[in-house]
């Protein structure tokens, strides 16, 4: 049931997810701008090193990834529910062909 139930949920994570993703790089740029340093390493250690940035790590884009990851997993156990559910139906008839 869960299969049918939360395709959208699922969607919606997946989506929000990858808009986080897409948030920090967008993030990261706008600090490597508000650098004062002239050589894009030490402006990328800026960014990386910034409050805001690990701020938005941290309320952004964790949470899209475990809500993701979530209905991943939740997938993944609803698939071998069912599939353990076929091999015991296949055994059932099996059983009562010999029997």
């Amino acid at each position: 049931m869960f299969l049918a139930t939360n395709v959208e949920n699922a969607a919606k994570a997946r989506a929000d997810k990858v808009m986080a993703e897409e948030g920090r790089k967008i993030k990261k740029a706008l600090l490597m701008q508000q650098s004062n340093e002239s050589n894009v390493n030490a402006q990328e250690r800026y960014a990386y090193a910034h409050p805001d940035y690990e701020k938005y790590r941290k309320e952004t884009l964790g949470p899209a990834i475990y809500n993701d990851h979530f209905h991943e997993l939740k997938r993944k156990v609803a698939e071998a529910t069912v599939d353990a559910w076929r091999t015991q139906e296949a055994s059932n008839r099996t059983l009562g062909k010999i029997g």
